[in-house]
């Protein structure tokens, strides 16, 4: 008997297929269908697992990302702690966080 754990899934424009547990299919189905859901920004730490796969990134998002931390400073694009920022379906910016040491804090 098949137990059907692992559903295969395709996105249009990607040839390799996408896999999801078989117990997640409602809330696929649910965000296939939720149209009318506002975007919000995300700033995403460098680890976060969606850019895991940078090359998958590129190909979805075309949007290249690299956490330059361990690069040179002559050698970096954007900057030491660059962050990308995605709002909605789009990545539309990066964030360089700064700390600001005040007094009374």
């Amino acid at each position: 008997m098949k137990q059907e754990k692992i559903l295969e899934a395709q996105v249009e424009g990607i040839k390799l297929p996408f896999y999801l547990r078989a117990s997640d299919k409602a809330y696929l189905e649910e965000a296939l269908t939720d149209l009318e859901a506002l975007p919000r920004a995300s700033i995403l730490a460098p680890l976060d697992n969606l850019l895991w796969d940078r090359r998958l990134i590129i190909e979805i998002f075309e949007f290249e990302y690299r956490w330059e931390v361990y690069k040179p400073q002559a050698e970096r694009q954007y900057g030491y702690y660059v962050l990308p920022v995605l709002y909605g379906d789009r990545f539309v910016a990066r964030f360089e966080p700064e700390w600001t040491k005040r007094k009374g804090f």
